[in-house]
């Protein structure tokens, strides 16, 4: 492959940059690791996606660990430039605790956030209190959970409505769990400064049929206030799982209602279906809606996506997992595949994973990508 002079030279400089970073966060991983600190490195170096010929994200965190102390910081990195540093440390004695951390802004060169959090927890009760200081304005949240036997009650408050220096209220969230003759249910509202009541969401998985134990149906509605009137307009969604053995099939629905008592209309909205066997696994997914895509695909541009894998042990009995998908965007077109992806990843050892990832689309490869996972 033959490079344009002036190409060449500006690509052999980002790669040397781009090794010498490595090399560096290397020797501070072993560094920090011989003076007795744990920590975890997750880089992706990615080529081709951009206007450099290769670029690195991820982040390196370390963390330092004493009888009740705890003192981690995380480097974040982004497009191959050190990106903000968040250093966290936290004190816990008997059922109370406190922590402290900050957030630095490696490009712009200044501290982005400040934050103070306690909590303490006795006979079932656990509450928590954050605050964050940020240049322009400030965050207090406060948190209670309680635990009772048969339900559990979550309690959620924000306060620094202004979006400046104070501590008005600014929202409400509460929600309570529990289960009803074996089938949990949770029910969840929210209320804000600027519109009182906003919402409230219900939700309960049941098991329709005693003969088909592996069947149940997700049911989640939500009445939501909109207007000054304070009409609610109610939505359905249903979803429903069923297992045999090795193989199962989930099915997404969503029912438009009219009022409360009213049904208005029923739509199945995505389809899952899957099976595994002694070393490998086979996933079809399929969304009839864009805004299901994400729920049921996993990405929201798709609307369909066909996924073969295996998982064994590979040469010198190192663990390797292989995974091939291909994505459609309209479910009606495939094949052929707008996108398809490989993943092969190894273990190394017990701490250490490289995975590479090759993506094509229009018929050539659209992206190349290198994983690397350690711990220490």
């Amino acid at each position: 492959m033959k490079f344009h002079s002036a190409v060449r030279p500006c690509f052999i400089r980002q790669a040397h940059a781009l090794g010498l970073a490595v090399g560096g966060l290397l020797i501070f991983v072993f560094g920090t690791a011989a003076a007795g600190f744990s920590g975890e490195w997750e880089a992706q170096f990615v080529f081709g996606r951009g206007p450099r010929p290769c670029e690195m994200e991820g982040e390196l965190a370390i963390l330092w660990t004493d009888v009740g102390w705890d003192v981690e910081g995380v480097f974040q990195f982004e497009r191959s430039t050190w990106a903000q540093l968040d250093v966290e440390t936290s004190v816990e004695l008997d059922s109370i605790g406190f922590s402290w951390s900050t957030r630095w802004d490696a490009i712009d060169r200044r501290f982005e956030r400040l934050t103070l959090e306690t909590w303490a927890e006795r006979e079932g009760i656990e509450i928590d209190a954050d605050f964050d200081l940020y240049e322009t304005r400030c965050w207090t949240d406060l948190r209670a959970q309680c635990d009772l036997g048969p339900c559990e009650i979550d309690v959620k408050a924000r306060l620094g409505a202004s979006k400046s220096f104070s501590f008005d209220f600014y929202r409400l969230d509460v929600s309570v769990s529990s289960e009803i003759r074996g089938t949990p249910a949770d029910v969840e509202a929210r209320w804000t400064a600027k519109n009182g009541f906003e919402w409230v969401e219900v939700e309960a998985v049941v098991s329709p049929l005693q003969k088909l134990p592996g069947m149940e149906i997700e049911v989640e509605t939500r009445l939501t206030r909109t207007g000054r009137e304070g009409s609610f307009e109610p939505v359905l969604e249903a979803w429903g799982a069923c297992e045999w053995g090795s193989n199962s099939l989930e099915l997404y629905s969503e029912i438009a209602m009219d009022d409360v008592l009213s049904v208005g209309g029923w739509l199945i909205v995505g389809m899952t279906g899957e099976t595994a066997w002694e070393n490998g696994w086979a996933s079809a997914r399929v969304s009839f809606g864009p805004t299901w895509n994400k729920k049921v695909v996993g990405a929201k541009e798709y609307g369909a996506a066909l996924g073969l894998g295996y998982e064994g042990e590979g040469l010198r009995n190192r663990q390797v997992s292989i995974e091939a998908w291909a994505y459609a965007i309209d479910p009606s077109d495939a094949p052929p595949w707008d996108r398809t992806r490989l993943v092969i990843a190894i273990h190394l050892t017990s701490s250490w994973m490289i995975a590479v990832t090759v993506a094509w689309a229009d018929g050539s490869v659209a992206e190349t990508a290198l994983d690397v996972e350690l711990e220490w």
